[in-house]
């Protein structure tokens, strides 16, 4: 539970100034989902690779604190249940 309330954290504090960061909750017959979107505040450019990479973050110019690594972790502990974490990069949309 606390992943999940530091996923949406960091949703919040990286979405651009007076935008909005979707959260949804669905199933379907064999799992449920759980969905974060948010329009970023730098622009994306970088890969879903980068973002996933245990030991890099995805902005290098970034100086706030934090390791870079809540993404790796994260798929680490959904793919460790039998699960999947899938990210998607456009533009400066991040679902």
């Amino acid at each position: 539970m606390e992943g999940l309330r530091k996923l949406i954290g960091n949703a919040l504090k990286y979405a651009m100034p007076d935008t909005r960061v979707h959260l949804a909750l669905g199933e379907n017959a064999h799992q449920l989902m759980f969905t974060i979107k948010n329009v970023s505040a730098c622009d994306i450019d970088y890969t879903v690779e980068d973002l996933l990479e245990r030991l890099k973050r995805a902005d290098q110019s970034r100086h706030t604190e934090g390791s870079g690594l809540r993404l790796a972790i994260a798929k680490s502990i959904v793919v460790l249940h039998g699960g999947q974490l899938h990210i998607e990069l456009a533009s400066y949309y991040f679902k």
